[in-house]
């Protein structure tokens, strides 16, 4: 395959998505590519009209991404494809509980302010913490800021390297939880976006009697209250990018949210370290054992839909679809 034909090759992208003829020539850009994502009637959606399995969205993202990294990688196309990602997935996941039977009997309990859920170990790619630090230093008035820093220079030291059920055990909430509410909530991590319940009371029930409910996780009988389908969108929206970004040739992994974030914001060039392949947030890596506790632990969640491989093939560092324990 020559260049051209490679070129036309990764911009049609997700699986039946026609590129436009400029797709195949040097002035396709990465804003092209989403933009394309973008263009169809049924935009968040395969064109047969079914709901967006992991693998679809994990495709689109993933045929984005190397797109925008195929060139010159810099910060601000980093922050770009996250940001867009972002998007994506969340357009997706709209589109896809407007549809009839999309979600279980009930509605989504989750509101503005209900924060049982942000009292938990939380795994990100380093383009999302990066995301998130760029977000606050531009974003947060200075003492705003420097409070942040102190809830996250606290919180790591006392949950640094901790699995889902000892980090539930300290019952710790997120840092950058304000007053009940996220205040990174434009930029919250995909595992976050995937999380959604139908009963309140049993996500604080969880928070109040942690024992219990890994002893339930363990066991498998989890009440079934966690829509599968955001977990799905979001989880392949997350692994599409972390994959994509890996395959480009840079740093990958997971990494506790807190301990990213915070060197992220300690260290202002530690974006454009990790751009020229530095292991800049290795303190923050999620080691093995932790990842498999988290997987054993998690509560399972719905799988590929047929006819959707993209993503099976592929190994990511976000090897498994799981709820957030």
């Amino acid at each position: 395959m020559n260049r051209k034909q490679r070129r036309r090759s990764e911009a049609k992208g997700a699986r039946g998505i026609t590129a436009p003829a400029s797709a195949a020539t040097e002035e396709f850009s990465a804003a092209d590519a989403f933009a394309l994502l973008l263009s169809p009637r049924d935009r968040y959606h395969p064109q047969d009209g079914t709901s967006p399995s992991q693998g679809y969205v994990f495709d689109s993202i993933y045929a984005a991404t190397r797109r925008r990294f195929g060139g010159a990688p810099s910060l601000p196309r980093l922050l770009d494809t996250v940001r867009e990602a972002q998007v994506f997935s969340e357009k997706a996941w709209a589109s896809a509980r407007a549809r009839p039977g999309a979600l279980p009997e009930g509605q989504i309990a989750c509101r503005k302010g209900c924060s049982w859920c942000c009292h938990q170990q939380v795994s990100v790619s380093v383009a999302e913490a990066i995301a998130i630090a760029d977000h606050v230093s531009r974003r947060f008035a200075p003492d705003r800021l420097a409070a942040l820093r102190t809830r996250l220079d606290a919180l790591d030291q006392r949950t640094a390297g901790l699995g889902p059920t000892d980090y539930a055990r300290t019952a710790s909430p997120c840092a950058f939880l304000e007053e009940g509410s996220c205040s990174i909530h434009t930029v919250r991590p995909f595992r976050c976006r995937a999380y959604h319940s139908t009963d309140a009371d049993y996500c604080h029930w969880k928070l109040d009697h942690p024992e219990e409910a890994a002893a339930e996780r363990r066991e498998r009988r989890v009440r079934p209250v966690y829509p599968g389908e955001p977990v799905r969108i979001f989880d392949g929206a997350l692994r599409g990018m972390a994959t994509a970004i890996r395959d480009s040739g840079f740093p990958g992994g997971a990494h506790f949210l807190t301990g990213a974030v915070r060197i992220a914001l300690n260290q202002p060039d530690a974006g454009a370290r990790w751009l020229k392949g530095a292991a800049v947030f290795a303190p923050a890596l999620i080691p093995p054992d932790i990842l498999a506790a988290e997987m054993a632990s998690a509560t399972p969640s719905m799988v590929h839909a047929p006819g959707n491989a993209g993503s099976e093939g592929r190994h990511s560092d976000f090897q498994e679809t799981s709820l957030p324990t």
